[in-house]
């Protein structure tokens, strides 16, 4: 038994009878599948800010005191405290949109708290200074040590004193390196997914926006690639100031009184200085990528069916929204065998749903060429229906995803 789609002037009606008098409607029902986009919170690890950044006092009375890799004397010493809170987590702080909203690509939809992230790239930004500051301060304890040859012993404290240094550097650049190898499998995640909806979006404006979004996605990639390979350089150059550092040692224990040993050494803790000072600005570049990060702004075009709210908390790669693209809403039904052949592709569709309303125009965009199994909790108008043919109905009007619908289908003629 059949359902069959009854019209009597402009009154339509649903029966089971099997005499009805527009017994050419063939009328079935179908769920709607509509594109969805998830818009996700990228990895925004807070950088781990050191807590005591030690500072050169010019103050210092120590006749030749050696500097370390950074530009730090023993002699006086000052610090500043700094902290951030070491959390993956981070709350909403704003947002922009509400469900229903419809929204173009490219549209800020919420902005993250970045108190810990400003705090961090704060503090990096002061490490940077300091190792700025780094190389004159080397010249000036140099020219000291040119005048005390006593002091050769404490040059080989602080050489060892520098490897510390460059250690801890080393650590904070390979640190920084996961952040950006973070980004980009986001970054990829992104492309994949813009490829995706790329692959059923025909040619026309919402194309060209995803493209371009595709395009963008492609250049912060090329921008994160260069930033590792900065990364991977600077780690070259660390390894090097070690070599550097060791050498100096050696040089150290097999003149301990030779002035020119020690001024060798401070020459080459000075280059050191200039590595630390370049490498330092690394971590305030990552920080300001990552700050960037905490406006979202929407990948598609579409409207809003998720969001977060103001104050709630997530984690990196949670769900911060949810958008139904500006494409044409999919829905699936079956049809038995029997009436295959009355389906043709480009068929006109009147679709019927349980809100009071017009039917919705649609039309049959593709239609199956083998009868198989439909999922049994998929509803049918049929009973008992075993083996049915799949096909789809296309409308340009905006659908839940998962609401059930009544087709009405005139059947095709065919030859």
């Amino acid at each position: 038994m059949k359902l069959r789609y009854c019209a009597a002037g402009m009154t339509m009606a649903l029966t089971l009878a099997a005499g009805c008098t527009s017994a050419n409607e063939i009328v079935t029902v179908g769920t709607v599948d509509a594109a969805v986009t998830k818009v996700s919170l990228p990895s925004l690890a807070s950088p781990q800010v050191l807590a005591d950044i030690p500072l050169y006092s010019s103050d210092s009375q120590t006749p030749g005191a050696a500097l370390s890799a950074n530009g730090n004397a023993d002699g006086g010493s000052s610090s500043v405290q700094a902290s951030a809170p070491q959390s993956s987590a981070f709350s909403v702080m704003s947002v922009e949109v509400g469900i229903g909203d419809f929204v173009a690509q490219g549209d800020l939809l919420l902005t993250m708290d970045d108190t810990a992230l400003q705090a961090a790239k704060e503090s990096r930004k002061a490490e940077a200074a300091v190792a700025a500051a780094g190389p004159a301060v080397v010249e000036s304890q140099l020219q000291e040590v040119k005048g005390k040859y006593a002091d050769v012993s404490d040059g080989r404290a602080k050489i060892r004193k520098a490897q510390k240094k460059l250690d801890k550097a080393k650590k904070e650049a390979n640190t920084q390196t996961k952040v950006v190898n973070n980004t980009q499998t986001q970054l990829k995640a992104q492309q994949k997914q813009l490829e995706q909806l790329l692959a059923f979006l025909p040619s026309g404006i919402e194309r060209a926006k995803a493209e371009a979004g595709l395009k963008q996605v492609k250049a912060g990639q090329v921008k994160l690639t260069a930033a590792a390979k900065k990364l991977k350089a600077g780690l070259a150059k660390i390894k090097k100031g070690e070599s550097e550092a060791k050498s100096g040692l050696t040089k150290l224990e097999k003149a301990e009184k030779e002035l020119d040993d020690a001024v060798a050494t401070l020459n080459s803790l000075k280059e050191l200085t200039k590595v630390s000072a370049e490498v330092a600005q690394v971590p305030v570049a990552v920080a300001d990528f990552q700050l960037s990060q905490t406006r979202i702004a929407a990948p598609v075009s579409g409207q809003i069916i998720e969001v977060a709210t103001a104050g709630q908390v997530l984690a990196p790669e949670a769900a911060v929204a949810l958008i139904r693209a500006e494409a044409p809403v999919k829905i699936h039904s079956w049809i038995a065998p029997e009436n295959r052949s009355q389906l043709c592709s480009g068929t006109a569709v009147a679709i019927e749903t349980d809100w009071p309303g017009e039917p919705i125009a649609g039309s049959i965009s593709f239609v199956g060429q083998e009868a198989v199994y439909p999922p049994s909790s998929y509803p049918t108008t049929t009973v008992a229906l075993t083996r049915a043919f799949g096909f789809t109905v296309e409308t340009t009007t905006a659908l839940p995803r998962g609401t059930p619908v009544t087709l009405h289908i005139t059947p095709c003629e065919n030859d």
